[in-house]
């Protein structure tokens, strides 16, 4: 039975570039809420160039977040609306050199991986998991360069490490999701604190300080 990294190999030899969100569910032939975050995502966290100003990982978070929805309403099978199913995903970036090292990650992940504690995979625990990934799918969203591809390539690792069932990785990808959220808190923060002391240079001064009075 081919793993999905054998199918990604299969899609990388094909001639065309641009499949629809439905096209790639049919191909990968799963109607698992994961498999699809997987699929929307994997094309997005192999690292290149921002191209979109901070755009282009938009439609993978959306759709990441209504699967994240349904997860949490226990719905069983995905439901997609029409107008996501048939949004277009450039794939062609797996036809590329960077591709070939995050196979050899995926090669040597998936060897380490076994189907293990699959207790843990209760509806309880797959909503804990599910709630993780929502301030990543927002991160996602934001219209910022270099809030983009880590978040994204949180997401795709613990829906890779979930379609495994392998229950002591998947808590290390929860932490390194969890890793995620914090560093971009951390700089947030930061980042707010020196513009809001800085706030009468960038406002022209319309906002002043007063301490400084």
């Amino acid at each position: 039975m081919k793993t999905i990294r054998d199918k990604i190999l299969d899609l990388r030899k094909r001639k065309q570039n641009k499949y629809s969100i439905k096209q790639l569910v049919e191909f990968f032939g799963s109607d698992s809420h994961w498999a699809i975050i997987f699929i929307v995502n994997f094309p997005m966290s192999i690292p290149s160039p921002p191209y979109g100003a901070g755009f282009e990982t938009l439609p993978s978070g959306f759709v990441t977040l209504i699967l994240v929805y349904q997860i949490l309403l226990g719905y069983k099978n995905v439901q997609l609306p029409e107008f996501i199913s048939k949004k277009f995903i450039d794939i062609s970036i797996i036809k590329t050199s960077s591709y070939e090292k995050l196979d050899k990650a995926l090669k040597w992940i998936e060897k380490h991986l076994k189907k293990r504690k699959t207790e843990i995979f209760n509806p309880v625990f797959e909503k804990m998991l599910a709630i993780s990934i929502i301030p990543n799918a927002l991160l996602m969203m934001l219209p910022i360069i270099l809030t983009n591809w880590l978040p994204c390539v949180g997401i795709t690792i613990m829906s890779f490490v979930y379609l495994f069932k392998d229950g002591y990785i998947i808590f290390i990808s929860l932490l390194f999701s969890w890793f995620i959220v914090a560093f971009y808190l951390i700089i947030f923060i930061f980042f707010g604190s020196f513009l809001w002391k800085k706030r009468h240079i960038w406002t022209f001064g319309v906002l002043k300080d007063k301490s400084k009075k």
